[in-house]
């Protein structure tokens, strides 16, 4: 049993779409694995990713011709390309996430958030933050009074 031309129409399709999400991924996460800000972590998405893009091309090409054979039932085998196309893409949220690069800028983030809101400071700060404010203003209404 093979497969009918709109299955072969529809699974040229989708190894398209599977091979065009590894290759736009590709280039981002081997980009997050390199360099100054790169880590383990990343690296290890880097793996992952193209030890995925090597199981796709099996995907692509061996059970595809098990399909055309019918020893694979096509409807899985497209299931199976919607999840490998799913994956390459969140892939590259994923490497970026594990880079210091993303660890810094929350850092830095965080802390402007906590700087920039006194509420959100310990109660030492707090306290040391009024006494500045209450001397700024002895100071203010000194030199404004006679």
């Amino acid at each position: 049993m093979s497969l009918t031309a709109a299955q072969r129409a529809a699974a040229q399709a989708a190894v398209s779409e599977v091979r065009r999400a590894f290759a736009h991924a590709r280039p981002k996460v081997h980009a997050a694995s390199e360099g100054f800000f790169a880590t383990e972590a990343a690296k290890a998405v880097r793996k992952q990713l193209d030890d995925q893009a090597a199981r796709a091309e099996s995907w692509a090409t061996s059970e595809l011709a098990q399909c055309e054979r019918g020893a694979l039932d096509f409807d899985k085998w497209k299931g199976f390309g919607e999840v490998y196309a799913r994956y390459a893409a969140s892939t590259v949220q994923d490497s970026y996430n594990a880079t210091l690069f993303r660890v810094v800028k929350d850092t830095v983030k965080e802390t402007a958030a906590t700087v920039a809101d006194p509420t959100k400071w310990s109660m030492g700060f707090q306290l040391a933050g009024g006494a500045v404010v209450v001397a700024v203003l002895g100071a203010v209404v000194w030199k404004v009074l006679p």
